[in-house]
């Protein structure tokens, strides 16, 4: 189940009146925080290890209540721990990725233009995601840290526009 808090601001006039009112919800913090990257953690279980995989040194996995036999991963070089964000550019989309002798729906976004911090994120292929929960959390949870504070974009809300363009992608 998700949740959120809203909070109402509202402009009171001298008399008593209120003349504006406006809805914010309040500012979401990183729960797993690397130098060049962070991910929300909202209603997820997530998981680290190192990796075996050429090229990368962990593997992050998140499951939720309705899809944990399908979750969404993120294979995270050695270069994203490491420096900031200076730059989120969708690399590459492939998918028929194979991880773990399976094929996956692959995102690669860059995040630092040296190159070093290239996130390969991998969701199930739409049959065994067909409500699409894990392609959802990799580019709603993930965002790029450009200052020590972790201030910066969602991945998902600069790289959308050129997945949801992509040939056959979903």
């Amino acid at each position: 189940m998700l949740s959120a808090v809203l909070y109402l601001l509202l402009e009171v006039s001298a008399g008593g009146d209120v003349v504006a009112m406006a809805a914010a919800a309040p500012k979401q913090q990183c729960e797993i925080r690397m130098p060049v990257w962070c991910i929300y953690k909202d209603d997820v279980v997530i998981k680290n290890k190192p990796s075996r995989v050429p090229g990368y040194r962990s593997v992050w996995t998140m499951r939720g209540d309705y899809w944990k036999e399908h979750p969404a991963v993120i294979l995270e070089p050695a270069g994203c721990r490491v420096g900031l964000s200076d730059e989120i550019e969708l690399i590459s989309i492939d998918r028929r990725y194979v991880w773990n002798e399976e094929e996956w729906n692959s995102l690669v976004v860059r995040l630092k233009s040296d190159g070093s911090c290239d996130l390969r994120m991998l969701s199930p292929p739409k049959g065994a995601d067909p409500v699409g929960a894990a392609f959802s959390a990799n580019l709603s949870s993930i965002q790029a840290c450009s200052t020590a504070d972790c201030e910066g974009q969602k991945i998902g809300a600069v790289i959308w526009p050129q997945v949801q363009n992509a040939e056959g992608w979903r």
